[in-house]
Parts: structure tokens; C-alpha cells; sequence
């Protein structure tokens, strides 16, 4: 497993994404192993210009047949934070109002299965306000070091993909040994603990939820669908599968599986059994 970091600006994402990633990964002679997951550590709203960066980050996914992760903003749902999430009564009538026409759009494009946004926050680093570390320092945010939720998902899959060899387990691991801080529901590691309701309805809008339980300082992946909406049907077993094939892992082990195929492709017509071997990581019989 290889961890690689592009440094690059919000305005220059697209540049970067473009001459860094697409142009190499689509390149013949590239003898690298692909890449099975993007992650964008920047949050996102609904105005016009995120969407159309989400929408070119989709477009990216689908062209490497890799997922690629983002996380959310309060600002998405027109709050200060996403402790607001709480107070709403219902999340499907907030997000039909013409201001969200866009991400509308977005959720109905074929390439939005390869996106993925995670919320709420969690905390990386505790503040450093009144502790040893921040004497004599001027500490411009007290609130400590917050992460977005795509981190989390990262640390997920990078988990499963050490037990199993696929990055597709996302819910079965918790990010533990976080630092917590004090909210209404007691400390926790997330900026908000969201009742079952709520993650339910975040998941059937189009989000990947992080999950928390009061006093602990861990926290999980429990809701893991893409931006995709799915398809909807009669019968439910149709539903259902529908939903699962607009879920993140379906979607890595799509792009997973699509790459070994591709090896196997550019393999020579004559290439004897043994040669397979390495490329699948499977006996072949």
C-alpha cells in the first residue's frame, strides 16, 4: 500500500488533478499500480462554483474508474457548523429549494457514483490552549485541529485493505485513539453526534456519515453511499441492489476488479499461466 500527496491549492485542483493524475495514470507505458482511491481533503458547498468542482471531480473518478472522496461543509446546508444538522426537523424538505437545483443535476449524473462526500468533521489534534504546548504561542484557533470526514474514510479503507486485501470493509473498522472534546451529547471525537434518524436521511440525500457514541473516542463509517441517487424501483430486491451499486464500496471494488481486468488485457496474447499469477494475487484454475 502507497500513500501519495499532490499539494495543491483549491483554485489550482483542477491543474493539478489533470497534469499529475489523468494524463500518467492514462498513459500506456505508466508502470505504476493504479490508483484505487482519490482523496480531496477540502470541504464543499452547494453554490454554483463547488458544484461545478464536484462535477469535475466526478468526471475524474469516472475517467480512472477510481472513487474519489471530498468531505462537506456546514455551509452545504446553509449553517455555521454541523451541529445545526440537530435541530432540523426533516433534511429532505431543506434540500429542495432551487438553491440546490445543481447538486440536483449532480446526483443524476452517471459520473456522481465515483464521488463520495463525508460528514461531520472530527478532531485531529486537541487545542493547545492553556497545555504546555500553547505557553507563550499565539493560538489563532482554540478549537484545536479538525480534519474532514474524508480523512476518516481513508483510515478505513487503508484498514480493510491491510486485513483483506480490499478496500471495500468500511463500516466494519473504527478510527480509535482520537481526541474528544465536549458537546451536548457528551465528549466525542466528531463536531456532532447525529441521531440514527438523521444519518439515515444525510445517506438517502447523497452522503457518507461518520458515526460516534458519546464519552468514546472513536468513531465509524456507518453510512457509505456515493452522490449517486439510485435508481428506484417496485420491487424491492431491485431497490436494493440499486442502492448498493451506488454505494462507495461497490464503487472500490469496481475500480479495484476494472484494473486487475486491464493488467490481465495488456498482457501478452501467449502469456502463459504462471505469468497471470502476480496480476490476479488468486490461483488460477
Amino acid at each position: 500500500m502507497e500513500l501519495v500527496v499532490l499539494p495543491a491549492s483549491r483554485e489550482d485542483l483542477h491543474e493539478a488533478m489533470h497534469h499529475q493524475v489523468l494524463v500518467p495514470e492514462h498513459d500506456q507505458e505508466h508502470d505504476e499500480p493504479p490508483i484505487s482511491l482519490i482523496l480531496v481533503d477540502e470541504a464543499f458547498g452547494h453554490d454554483h462554483r463547488d458544484v461545478e468542482q464536484l462535477t469535475d471531480l466526478a468526471g475524474t473518478g469516472e475517467s480512472l474508474q477510481t472513487p474519489v472522496v471530498a468531505s462537506v461543509d456546514p455551509a452545504f446546508f446553509g449553517m455555521e457548523a454541523m451541529s445545526g444538522l440537530r435541530k432540523l426537523p426533516a433534511l429532505r424538505p431543506h434540500l429542495q429549494g432551487d438553491e440546490y437545483v445543481e447538486w440536483e443535476g449532480l446526483r443524476e449524473d452517471d459520473a456522481s457514483q465515483f464521488l463520495a462526500l463525508v460528514l461531520p468533521p472530527f478532531l485531529l489534534r486537541s487545542s493547545h490552549a492553556g497545555g504546555p504546548a500553547g505557553q507563550g504561542l499565539a493560538m489563532p484557533n482554540e478549537e484545536g485541529l479538525w480534519g474532514g470526514g474524508a480523512i476518516a474514510v481513508g483510515v478505513a479503507a487503508a484498514q480493510s485493505f491491510v486485513d483483506t486485501g480490499w478496500p471495500t470493509h468500511l463500516s466494519e473498522y473504527t478510527v480509535e485513539n482520537l481526541p474528544v472534546q465536549s458537546g451536548s451529547g457528551g465528549t466525542s471525537p466528531l463536531s456532532v453526534l447525529l441521531p440514527g434518524s438523521m444519518q439515515s436521511e444525510l445517506a438517502r440525500a447523497g452522503f457518507t456519515v461518520l458515526s460516534g457514541e458519546a464519552n468514546r473516542d472513536r468513531l465509524r463509517v456507518t453510512r457509505v453511499p456515493t452522490v449517486q441517487e439510485p435508481g428506484t424501483y417496485d420491487d424491492p430486491d431491485a431497490a436494493a441492489e440499486a442502492r448498493a451499486e451506488a454505494s462507495l464500496p461497490c464503487r472500490l471494488f469496481a475500480a479495484r476488479a476494472a484494473h486487475q481486468l486491464l493488467e490481465i488485457v495488456v498482457l501478452e496474447a501467449d502469456a502463459r499461466r504462471g505469468d497471470l499469477l502476480p496480476v490476479l494475487g488468486v490461483d488460477v484454475v
